[in-house]
Formats: C-alpha cells, sequence, structure tokens
C-alpha cells in the first residue's frame, strides 16, 4: 500500500499540474516560445552579479540565474496573458540600469473635476498607479552599497493630486481649500542590510500638502512641484519642500545625515499601457562620505480614477 501512495502521490501532482494549464487560454501557451529575448536579456543582467571563481559556484550562480530567468519571465507572460488574451513579454531590463524608454503617447498630468459627497465642495483630482498584471521593471544603483541591483517582471510607479475647494455658504463662492499630492518610486529588492542596518526594499516617496491659494480653478500643481498644469511629468525635490517630513524613504540609517530625495514621475501613458519613473536618496555617510541611491522604475497603468 506504502509503494502505491508513493506511486501516486507524483501523478497526483501531475494531473493537478496539467489541470491548472488545460484553463490557461491557447494564445497563453505561446509564451514559452514569444519570450525567449526576453529570457536571454534577464540572463544578460543577472550572471555579471554571479562570482567569477571559483568555477563551480560560478556555474551554480549562473545555472540558477538561467532557470529563474525562464521560470518568472515565462510565469509572468502568463499571468499577464490570462487577463489580456495576448503573450507577451513587455519591456525588460535594458542592459544597463538606465531609465526607461517608452514609444506610448503620454498622457497630461492635468488634473479633472470629480465627484464630492458635499455640496458645499469642489474636487479635482488626478491618479496613476502602476500594478498587475502587465510588463513592468526595476533597477537601483546603490552608490552606498556599491551594488546594482534589478528585478525583471515588477517595479512601483504612481502619482496622485486631489484639490478640494471650500465654498462659502452665503455667495456659494470659493472661499478656502486644502491640496495633497502623493507620488513615489518602488523597486521590491531587498537593501542589504549589511549597509543600512534595516530589513525593507527600496521606496522613496513624498506625500506633500502644498500652499493653498484662490483662485482655485484651473486646477493646476502648484510650483515648485510642476511649472502648469498640463506637462507630461512631475518632479519633487525635497530641498525645495519646506516640510522634510512629507518626504519619506525605506532606507535611510538612523545615524547617516540625510541631504535630499527626489521623485520624478517621467511618463504616464493611457490605461493597460507604461508609466515610468525615476527616484534618488541622497546621503553623507558617519565617515563623512557622500553616496547616492538611484532607483528607475516602470509598470502597467492601472484604473485609480482620473
Amino acid at each position: 500500500m506504502r509503494l502505491v501512495l508513493l506511486l501516486m502521490t507524483p501523478l497526483v501532482a501531475h494531473l493537478a499540474a496539467g489541470a491548472s494549464w488545460a484553463t490557461t487560454p491557447n494564445a497563453c501557451h505561446q509564451c514559452h516560445a514569444v519570450c525567449g529575448n526576453a529570457i536571454t536579456e534577464c540572463v544578460a543582467v543577472a550572471i555579471p552579479s554571479c562570482p567569477t571563481a571559483p568555477r563551480a559556484k560560478a556555474r551554480r550562480c549562473m545555472n540558477r540565474a538561467k532557470h529563474q530567468c525562464r521560470k518568472v519571465t515565462t510565469a509572468h507572460c502568463i499571468s499577464s496573458c490570462k487577463h489580456t488574451g495576448s503573450p507577451v513579454c513587455g519591456t525588460t531590463m535594458p542592459a544597463a540600469c538606465v531609465p526607461y524608454t517608452s514609444t506610448c503617447p503620454a498622457v497630461a498630468l492635468t488634473p479633472v473635476a470629480a465627484s464630492s459627497a458635499f455640496t458645499d465642495q469642489l474636487a479635482y483630482e488626478f491618479s496613476a498607479t502602476a500594478g498587475s498584471p502587465g510588463p513592468g521593471g526595476c533597477c537601483v544603483i546603490d552608490g552606498c552599497a556599491g551594488i546594482t541591483l534589478s528585478k525583471t517582471n515588477a517595479g512601483g510607479v504612481n502619482v496622485g493630486y486631489r484639490e478640494i475647494v471650500y465654498l462659502d455658504s452665503l455667495n456659494h463662492l470659493p472661499s478656502n481649500g486644502m491640496i495633497n499630492t502623493m507620488v513615489g518610486v518602488v523597486c521590491p529588492v531587498a537593501i542589504p542590510v549589511s549597509v543600512y542596518a534595516m530589513s525593507d526594499v527600496y521606496r522613496v516617496t513624498f506625500s506633500v500638502d502644498p500652499r493653498f491659494s484662490l483662485p482655485p480653478a484651473p486646477p493646476a500643481w502648484t510650483a515648485p512641484y510642476l511649472a502648469s498644469a498640463g506637462d507630461l511629468s512631475l518632479s519633487i525635490n525635497s530641498s525645495d519642500d519646506p516640510l522634510p517630513s512629507e518626504a519619506d524613504n525605506t532606507f535611510t540609517p538612523s545615524t547617516w545625515r540625510f541631504v535630499n530625495q527626489t521623485v520624478s514621475i517621467d511618463k504616464v501613458c493611457a490605461e493597460q499601457q507604461l508609466m515610468q519613473g525615476h527616484a534618488t536618496a541622497s546621503f553623507i555617510k558617519n565617515d563623512g562620505t557622500p553616496c547616492t541611491v538611484t532607483i528607475y522604475a516602470q509598470g502597467t497603468r492601472v484604473v485609480t480614477g482620473q
């Protein structure tokens, strides 16, 4: 009986896997074929981080990198294909850690009128977030740790703006208001604990409350955060921000001096297309050495309101 059970176990696992594959649309079966170039590019990025000696250790590292690239790239293609119906691998990591570029037409970051639950308020907003499914990727040039890291199937970029205008009860005209701007770039790879004495992923964010001024229309991103409404990119720099508490990242050591950070939303395209951004964070180490961390990321834009 025990022998029968041992023989049946792999059979059941095989049948279960076959049933799962059977539920995959036929078009998605092509992911293994269409992802060849993406896998090759992934391997080219991953292998330089492997040791060169001893030879056996280097070979094992390269084999692991090839296996992981095939597994992750194909699985991401299948996952995306199940939602979109097309076997697309998307834009993979560039050969070097550089800004992403895409050919999709950019949309303007212009806030538009939004619904409000209150009759004495007007609301304007713009929101765009990268999420799944869809192509994505990110890389980090960590000058503080002396390393370059990448992730070929995920990258986080988000931007949001909301302006609330309060109307006076007598004339129903604007009397005051509030503005909140939120931007962030994330690369979900682990920061080196040995350098930063903490465990997290690379993330740089701003949550800024610019000073509201009348008149509120037309709604506009308030300088110095963007020169004018309708621009195709947005950049926030903490050296221009009067409230340092509005700048945040996940890797500032408690004993280092924080100098400056930036977040730039470089390009936002239509829904289910790409959006791209980058971020930097600069520090002075305990020994007085300056260093900077740079993150490049892109992801597929999902519907979050506009």
